[in-house]
């Protein structure tokens, strides 16, 4: 027996304009943004329209401190054959930022705000046999905070010389939070999670310690928990969600080849790892933890025309994309793009 076919497309049209406009300590701006998504799933034809209105407002009472505050309202029409509400979620989102540049090389800042996620069309009507929808997905809400520490190193008149530093600390509580789980048929499917708390650190640091040699770190922690006062399960991790996640990249440039026409020449690898993650609310199927190697060199042709090839996953480790599904091992790739300006 033949295994059953499916088709999918997709499309999606997006367009923004806004104003803005500065004053002494002062800048205020506006805009609106509009989007439309299609999404075809065999028989299945969904659609969404939304419309952002925004406005933010930045103050620098001195030299050294800056505050920002966004607020924008969110209308989504999702319609799945042609029946579905206008402006059936509405929402308000908001962000207030602060900075304080204490020295040319040290910046602290934070932000709080709320935000809201509307559930994909794909998450809502399913995507592929394996990745099935949920049209009963609520929206996910949360409350954010963050706070961290920017260093750049400015003492060197050369501006390859020096190194960066970028430290935060955050904090989310969500509720109805979008997670993924598989079903007992090995399909996976979206659902809400009552409230979540999550909270994390990220670290990226980097040098340029020659002209020609860049490097590259940075580092995730997350704990991401399921605070759902009537959980009946002992397990409060959430699911598909790497509680360390850590890469590293050293890219070389390469020296220009006038004599064949070779210039803005890299020669890069990274590795990547990814700590172990829970596939099911329950705890009880665990995706191994996975490190892999890439390597890409890139060169200018003309100084117009573009090529790179690339190696992905060089010690052909097991690996896993986002929500679990297994992807290709060990693969070489190989681009070639033209740029007119």
């Amino acid at each position: 027996m033949g295994a059953a076919g499916s088709a999918t497309d997709a499309e999606r049209f997006s367009q923004r304009i806004g104003i803005v406009r500065r004053w002494d300590r002062w800048e205020l701006g506006g805009g609106v943004r509009q989007s439309f998504d299609r999404l075809a799933v065999d028989a299945v034809r969904s659609r969404r329209a939304t419309t952002r209105p925004s406005a933010h407002l930045t103050f620098r009472p001195a030299r050294a401190w800056t505050l920002q505050t966004l607020a924008a309202g969110e209308c989504h029409t999702t319609k799945s054959d042609g029946v579905g509400d206008t402006c059936g979620v509405l929402e308000p989102t908001a962000r207030f930022g602060a900075s304080w540049r204490a020295t040319p090389a040290l910046e602290l800042v934070s932000n709080v705000g709320r935000y809201v996620r509307v559930p994909t069309l794909g998450e809502l009507f399913g995507t592929a046999p394996l990745v099935r929808g949920n049209a009963a997905l609520l929206s996910e809400t949360a409350l954010a905070t963050d706070v961290g520490v920017r260093i750049r190193d400015r003492s060197h008149r050369r501006s390859y010389l020096g190194v960066y530093l970028d430290v935060y600390g955050f904090a989310r509580w969500s509720d109805d939070l979008i997670a993924f789980q598989r079903t007992s048929f090995g399909a996976l499917t979206p659902f809400n999670v009552g409230s979540a708390r999550t909270l994390g650190a990220e670290l990226q640091t980097g040098a340029r310690p020659l002209s020609w040699l860049q490097l590259d770190a940075s580092a995730t922690l997350l704990d991401p928990r399921d605070t759902t006062e009537d959980r009946r399960l002992a397990n409060d991790l959430l699911p598909y969600r790497s509680r360390l996640t850590a890469s590293g990249t050293v890219r070389i440039l390469l020296p220009d080849m006038p004599s064949v026409g070779f210039s803005k020449s890299t020669l890069s690898t990274a590795v990547l790892h990814r700590a172990s993650r829970v596939a099911d609310p329950a705890g009880l199927i665990v995706i191994a933890d996975q490190t892999t190697l890439d390597a890409e060199l890139r060169t200018a042709i003309a100084r117009w025309v573009f090529v790179g090839v690339a190696g992905r996953n060089l010690t052909d480790a097991r690996q896993f994309d986002t929500v679990g599904l297994p992807l290709p091992g060990r693969s070489v790739h190989a681009s070639v793009e033209m740029r007119v300006e």
